[in-house]
């Protein structure tokens, strides 16, 4: 990737890689690494469990969204309802694991957003509807 799209701090932490050893440099290195990782939100990830979405989903949304992705020929191999965001800000989502380099996004637009029509259909209307790369091992 090209340094524009690197904040400098992580430029400069990249450059500094190939600087020989020394004490001043490895201390450096530690106080902006450690700074870099406490500038970094990371998004976690918990089943939904108490939302709307369950109740429907482990009725008849679930069967029913399955045979969508089969029948539509998707090489899926997860779906399940999360909450996904940061502390104190999750929002619920119904993530979608397909396999690596078998779907482009103009065919994951048009399945995600069959995916929120049988939500609404349900009456489940805060629901995003994400797809990722998964690879069940």
């Amino acid at each position: 990737m090209g340094g524009a799209y690197w904040p400098g701090h992580v430029q400069e932490l990249r450059a500094s890689i190939d600087k020989p050893f020394d004490q001043d440099w490895d201390a450096n290195v530690a106080s902006k690494r450690k700074a870099l990782l406490d500038s970094i939100k990371l998004k976690r990830l918990y089943h939904s469990t108490s939302h709307p979405l369950m109740k429907v989903w482990e009725g008849n949304l679930r069967p029913k969204v399955c045979i969508f992705l089969d029948g539509v020929g998707l090489k899926w191999n997860s779906v399940d309802p999360f909450y996904i965001g940061w502390e104190g800000r999750f929002v619920p989502v119904l993530l979608i694991g397909v396999v690596p380099g078998s779907l482009d996004g103009n065919y994951g637009f048009i399945v995600s957003h069959v995916c929120h029509k049988f939500l609404f259909e349900q009456g489940i209307t805060n629901v995003d509807v994400e797809i990722r790369e998964w690879i069940n091992s």
